[in-house]
């Protein structure tokens, strides 16, 4: 589990230095970085089941995943203005 949410923490600050980003999109980012990093401590705090840890690290594999994504589409521009 902890592996799997470090890649997490690892994939939004890499994410947060897409220059295609708005500095509020990079506020954004720091505050999930910020509660990823809070869950993450708190995590270690306590004796978790194994099967809440293989929930846990399940749910940070599918969010690096997107968080990937996201990055991959933001370094292919900036994205359109609406109106």
């Amino acid at each position: 589990m902890e592996n799997e949410c470090d890649a997490l923490i690892a994939a939004l600050t890499a994410y947060k230095g897409c220059t295609n980003l708005e500095d509020d999109d990079r506020d954004s980012i720091d505050a999930w970085i910020e509660r990823a990093q809070w869950d993450l401590a708190a995590g270690k705090k306590v004796e978790i089941e194994p099967n809440a840890q293989k929930q846990a690290a399940a749910a940070c594999r599918k969010a690096t995943n997107s968080v990937k994504a996201a990055h991959a589409r933001c370094n292919n521009g900036k994205r359109p203005k609406s109106d």
